[in-house]
């Protein structure tokens, strides 16, 4: 039985979140379609690292919003989100820090995931139709909707 992974280097007792970027693009029906083409809403999140310094490491979260084949609207979300880091003489601190968001994706990347979530229902539901209700956690490739 193996234990449950301990961060090693980021501190994720206290975060800040900063909104980056919001595009919403309305790109109606496309008029070259097939009669009976159905429409599939995707997500798609996406990470890098931003910054790192000694003693905080800058994660950007993007979230993407869009129909397949293209149509309604496309949304882009980008979120920053901030920790420290623990006190530390690792000279390979990107490496560690890789291992830690591997292994804690879906804690750490989760408050950017969640005000995405509530940007992406806001915009959708200015039009008053029903909001597009993500889910507030990051989606992984595998999770894909």
């Amino acid at each position: 039985m193996s234990e449950k992974y301990k961060l090693q280097l980021i501190d994720d007792s206290s975060f800040h979140v900063s909104l980056r970027k919001v595009k919403f693009d309305s790109l109606g029906i496309p008029n070259d379609l097939p009669e009976n083409t159905e429409f599939r809403l995707r997500t798609k999140d996406s990470y890098k690292i931003l910054k790192l310094t000694d003693n905080m490491v800058e994660f950007e979260f993007t979230r993407e919003k869009f129909f397949e084949p293209a149509g309604f609207f496309a949304i882009e979300i980008v979120l920053t989100v901030d920790y420290k880091l623990k006190s530390s003489k690792n000279k390979d601190k990107e490496k560690v820090i890789e291992r830690d968001i591997k292994n804690e994706y879906f804690k750490l990347l989760s408050p950017a995931a969640t005000r995405a979530s509530m940007l992406v229902s806001a915009l959708t539901d200015i039009d008053g139709r029903s909001p597009v209700v993500d889910p507030p956690y990051p989606i992984s490739e595998d999770d894909e909707e």
